[in-house]
């Protein structure tokens, strides 16, 4: 019996639990939305950071790196990766595109991440590794040649793999880009020996005549000038690693840490945008959900002070009613609280995906939408928090004998004046 009254008390006050619902379904929306967006970007672009070797650091001098330098940088104390670095914006030969042109000595220090084809071979003197996204806008596929070219040098090789680097989670052709237009920029990593190859090349065209002694020092003077940066993984703090970087190589070097470097920064931009979000929105919209309840619940259950006085005469106990009552509260909040974890999700979804929002910004290869428990557990306080409300709500107005509740309501004034 009075699970029909739930659903018929359900149809007569149909707006106000809608209001309802909808306020803790928008409420528990949004910080699931909000905060499973933060975590998201947190773990998806922390594992693709790991798994390029995303540099800590990146020591930079403009008048080039040396091979002795990156041994003395490799000998210090808890650095574990070195590798020396070039990118340079180099022309796409026959078109008015752009790419990063990137060399890193190692693949385990500001590497990428294989998407599609063969392995990185840092002795192949004609392969190329292209960002996968350009090569989608653009239409090239495994075993196409690309040709670029950087102030007087020209790059011929072949694609032999389709990449995402972390070096590059945001992709922008310079500070002048705001958005990354994917149609027309992106990144391609050559090989040691393909540049130390184009060197020769240039310096052959320039001495034709030059000896094969004095062409293997003159390529590896050239080769170590073009150099302009070191990229280290460490776990020493800035300071720490200025000071040993100093020491080591005899001479003061300008040192970025990747908190500097705008992949990274804007990450973490990203992130911690979400998580203030995620902890200020949802607190107004579930507020105004539980004020709509207290008075919700108390218009209920002094319209039907009549029925709850019948019920008591019929012999139903106060415990009875009062868990008959606060039901109510338990079907909006399960009702409410399961509607926002779905949109929370989707939301999140829409924007955590490699079609959605921030696959416009990020280039990635992992999307996983994260939940942790602990946002389970946040709900689940929010339901019982919800059905706590609703039982306070109820709970004094269904006290009294069966008689007294009977009787109309009279509200009580409490600046009445004492006789």
């Amino acid at each position: 019996m009075l699970r029909r009254k739930l659903w018929r008390t359900a149809g007569i006050y149909k707006v106000q639990f809608i209001s309802m619902i909808l306020l803790i379904a928008l409420g528990v929306g949004v910080f699931v939305g909000f905060n499973a967006e933060w975590v998201t970007i947190k773990v998806d672009t922390e594992s693709f950071f790991d798994n390029c070797g995303f540099a800590d650091y990146r020591i930079i001098d403009t008048e080039g790196i040396s091979s002795a330098d990156v041994d003395k940088i490799r000998d210090l104390d808890s650095v574990s990766g070195v590798s020396r670095f070039l990118s340079v914006n180099a022309d796409v030969k026959g078109t008015s595109d752009q790419l990063a042109l990137t060399v890193s000595e190692s693949e385990h220090t500001s590497g990428f991440v294989l998407m599609e084809g063969e392995e990185y071979d840092r002795w192949d003197e004609e392969g190329f590794w292209l960002m996968d996204k350009y090569a989608e806008l653009n239409n090239i596929s495994i075993g196409d040649k690309l040709t670029v070219t950087f102030e007087d040098m020209e790059f011929t090789g072949t694609v032999r793999g389709l990449i995402e680097s972390a070096e590059y989670l945001i992709c922008v052709r310079d500070e002048s880009q705001v958005m990354p237009d994917f149609n027309t920029y992106g990144y391609v990593f050559a090989t040691p020996a393909m540049l130390r190859n184009v060197i020769e090349k240039r310096i052959r065209e320039e001495e034709p005549d030059i000896d094969d002694d004095v062409m293997s020092i003159a390529v590896k003077e050239v080769y170590d000038e073009v150099f302009p940066q070191i990229n280290v993984n460490s776990s020493l703090d800035k300071e720490e690693i200025q000071a040993a970087v100093d020491k080591a190589l005899g001479r003061t070097l300008l040192i970025l840490s990747k908190d500097e470097n705008v992949s990274y920064s804007q990450s973490r931009g990203e992130m911690n945008e979400g998580k203030t979000m995620g902890s200020i929105l949802p607190v107004l919209f579930l507020a105004i959900a539980i004020l709509t309840m207290i008075t919700t619940m108390n218009r209920i259950t002094i319209s039907e002070k009549t029925q709850i006085g019948t019920l008591k005469a019929l012999g139903f106990r106060d415990k009875r009613i009062l868990r008959h009552y606060t039901s109510y509260a338990v079907v909006i909040s399960l009702i409410g609280s399961v509607l926002g974890m779905v949109i929370g999700y989707l939301f999140c979804k829409v924007i955590m995906s490699q079609d959605g929002m921030m696959g416009t910004y990020f280039v990635m290869p992992d999307w996983t939408v994260r939940i942790p428990v602990w946002i389970w557990v946040i709900v689940a306080v929010i339901i019982e928090l919800t059905i706590l409300v609703g039982y306070l709500s109820v709970r004094d107005l269904l006290k009294g004998t069966a008689a007294e509740s009977l009787r109309p309501y009279t509200p009580t004034n409490s600046n009445e004046d004492e006789p």
